[in-house]
């Protein structure tokens, strides 16, 4: 591939050190080979920066916040540290599988300026699938703001963002658990976002995933996200926002995620 563009890989990391060794070899493995890693330690009281450090890579660049952040905060500090002139994310307990850059700079090289891919759900061990590779359905519905108003099926572990994008957009630093939906609904009222039809990524599930350990704030997130966009003029262009209201509301008296 000729004139191979750098991308930088975000890595916000708090106390990540049982599987964070995984995640990072997954980058090393990839058969595109011109990234680097901003590895964002989180104040982690773990072996985390140990390992991170342990590369002794300069492709590497390990930060250390001042203090514990929000994730989506976090994220951010990590945007304005990029060099790369694409964005992708990789959680330290996920996995990328080995051509996902391959393919994914392909189709960004080729002026698709944001390009998310499938992922599948395995256990911690990634050795039983839990569920099979997410279904993305009708493309030209789904990655519309009304289709993702309907469902999400973007993992930020999928996604190939360009960077100039991402640093105008940026994440809203209030959400613990919404913040990259959030921003897919913002990109894709102005932008359009392209589908690899491929598996790209493991995600794995267990006990200290952050959505579980956050559960009682998902209704007040969902509120917040939905109620950001009651007031646009255009609102009646998305019916789907009315039934994730409904939604949402029926999952916050059941108490469920």
């Amino acid at each position: 591939m000729q004139n191979k563009p750098l991308v930088s890989i975000l890595m916000n990391c708090f106390n990540g050190e049982k599987y964070l060794r995984e995640a990072i070899d997954s980058v090393y493995a990839q058969t595109y080979h011109n990234w680097e890693i901003i590895f964002i330690d989180n104040c982690s009281i773990d072996n985390s920066a140990k390992i991170a450090k342990s590369y002794e890579d300069k492709r590497i660049k390990y930060y250390k916040t001042k203090k514990n952040m929000p994730l989506y905060a976090a994220r951010n500090i990590a945007i304005d540290k990029c060099n790369g002139e694409y964005i992708g994310f990789l959680d330290c307990d996920d996995i990328w599988l080995e051509d996902k850059l391959e393919k994914q700079i392909v189709l960004a090289m080729d002026g698709h300026d944001i390009v998310f891919g499938r992922y599948q759900i395995f256990d911690s061990d990634f050795i039983t699938a839990l569920k099979p590779a997410i279904n993305i359905g009708k493309l030209s519905e789904t990655c519309t703001t009304n289709g993702l108003f309907k469902s999400n099926p973007i993992s930020i572990g999928c996604v190939l963002i360009k960077n100039s994008i991402l640093r105008k957009y940026r994440f809203n630093s209030y959400y613990q658990l919404l913040g990259d939906y959030d921003l897919w609904v913002r990109l894709s009222i102005s932008h359009s976002i392209t589908l690899l039809d491929v598996v790209v990524e493991y995600s794995r599930q267990h006990e200290s995933n952050t959505s579980d350990l956050l559960s009682d704030r998902w209704l007040k997130e969902r509120r917040f996200f939905y109620r950001s966009y009651l007031s646009v003029s255009n609102i009646f262009k998305y019916p789907a926002l009315f039934v994730y209201i409904l939604k949402a509301e029926i999952k916050g008296i059941g108490g469920s995620k």
